[in-house]
Parts: structure tokens; sequence; C-alpha cells
């Protein structure tokens, strides 16, 4: 179910932003949801699918971003392939993850050079013969949340 279709459901009730921020979403539906939430953002005119699974592709006023969605039903943790996040990093444009849980209203937006910079206590497992890393929000006895909470819910911040 699209966002549209969420402020659909809502109308006859006069409660359709308390609707729509408390109904969860799977993954697939996030995402789709997370798409028309960027389109709402000044800075991005089109969004469209990017070169690997779970990565969107945003033009915006300066130029193309990947916008890698990493999705977790409790908004506890994320993660992703080390593998992956050096292809994605190799492309020539700047690269965002966004951190999604089941609401709508549950985001973090930072960009991969601020995720990497050593503020954020990110382990690497390996799982299956693969490198993975992942952000836990009680990572670093809660400091990983507290950061994202600080400066990361801006939707639109990574646009400017």
């Amino acid at each position: 179910m699209s966002l549209d279709e969420f402020k659909e459901d809502g109308k006859n009730d006069g409660n359709s932003d308390n609707q729509q921020s408390s109904r969860t979403l799977g993954a697939v539906q996030r995402r789709r949801a997370f798409k028309k939430q960027l389109l709402e953002c000044e800075e991005v005119h089109d969004v469209v699918s990017g070169p690997k699974r779970n990565v969107y592709q945003a033009q915006t006023n300066s130029g193309s971003k990947l916008i890698w969605m990493h999705y977790n039903r409790k908004f506890q943790f994320w993660g992703g392939g080390v593998q992956k996040t050096e292809t994605l990093r190799a492309y020539p444009t700047k690269l965002i993850h966004a951190f999604l849980g089941q609401l709508i209203t549950e985001f973090y937006i930072i960009s991969d050079d601020e995720l990497r910079s050593g503020k954020f206590y990110m382990p690497v497992q390996d799982k299956d013969g693969n490198d993975q890393w992942k952000l836990a929000a009680r990572g670093d006895k809660g400091r990983n949340r507290e950061i994202l909470e600080d400066s990361h819910t801006d939707i639109c911040s990574c646009f400017e």
C-alpha cells in the first residue's frame, strides 16, 4: 500500500496523520512509502531504481545521489554487506544510507562519509563467508541512537 493510499484510507475518520504514522509496513511497502517521502523534498526531482537491490537513485539540484535503504521492522539495528558497500562507494555519486523502520515516521538519513567517520559503533561480522557490518541503535551503550536522533531525522538534509 502506498503513502497516497494511506492518506486515502484515513480521510473519512478525520485522523489520517495519526493513522498513517501508526500503520506498520513490511519492507517492500516501507521502501515504496520512503520513495514518496523522498519526492516531497524540495531538492529532489525524481527517484528511480538504482544499480543494486534496495538502492534508489535520486536526481537532485546538486546532482545524482544513491540512497541505500536498510530496513528493520523493530527499528533496532541495520546492516549491510561490506562488499556491496564498497561497490556503491565506487560510483561517482554521493552515497546516502536510509535506516528505515516499519512506520513511515521511523527513519534516519546519513551520508556514507559520516557513517564511516568513526562516530558510530559498527562491528563487522562474518556471515556465511561474507563480511557484514551492523549498526545497532543500542550500540556503544546507546550512543548510536543518540547520534542518530540528534542530527539524522530530517529526510531532506542530505540533499541540500
